[in-house]
């Protein structure tokens, strides 16, 4: 049997369960994802020298570029996970108080991770 698609037919259904068969939770199904890295970050090491030796021209600007490309480059070595948690959910989740995630990186490093 051959499939044919025409520009006017909705694409294929994909059903999903209900709730998880592990823990009988609702499932949240989300998507599509992007797992190939999107940073350049050779190209990264290189600019954010240049960055912070010209601070002195629009400090505003340079600062914001300086702490994006930083998160970036702190970011790097989780490239292989396709995604991430989000630290309020889990907080709320435990009952715990939310960290900044400066507290919570800070804490993951000086447990060797």
């Amino acid at each position: 049997m051959e499939i044919t698609y025409n520009s006017y037919a909705a694409p294929p259904r994909i059903v999903v369960p209900q709730c998880c068969k592990v823990c009988d939770g609702a499932l949240t199904i989300g998507g599509p994802i992007w797992t190939d890295p999107i940073h350049n970050v050779d190209f990264i090491k290189k600019f954010l020298p240049i960055i912070e030796e010209r601070k002195e021209i629009n400090h505003a600007t340079t600062t914001r570029l300086e702490a994006i490309l930083s998160g970036i480059l702190e970011e790097e070595p989780l490239k292989h996970k396709a995604l991430s948690y989000d630290l309020d959910y889990i907080c709320h989740s435990i009952k715990s108080e939310n960290l900044k995630k400066a507290e919570f990186i800070y804490a993951i490093n000086q447990l060797g991770y």
